[in-house]
């Protein structure tokens, strides 16, 4: 019989891989909309680089959290032996 904890903790990372793939590119359509000049102005140049740097972000928070939960997914099932 698996283990409560395993099971709970393997649904938490399929979950979380759930949702860091449906957000990995959610900033895509704004920096390519920024790369092809849709913002002209004094602000555009800034606002690119808070957008890329966003996406950037998010994608390292994503890739964080996903390594976490593969942790204490490894970590629950070297407990339960």
């Amino acid at each position: 019989m698996a283990d409560p904890e395993v099971q709970y903790l393997e649904e938490q990372l399929r979950q979380v891989l759930q949702l860091s793939d449906e957000l990995w590119y959610s900033l895509d359509r704004a920096c390519r909309l920024m790369e092809s000049e849709a913002w002209l102005g004094a602000a555009a140049g800034r606002f690119n680089d808070e957008v890329h740097g966003e996406r950037n972000r998010l994608r390292g928070e994503l890739s964080r959290a996903v390594e976490d939960a593969r942790r204490k997914v490894h970590e629950a099932r070297a407990k339960a032996g």
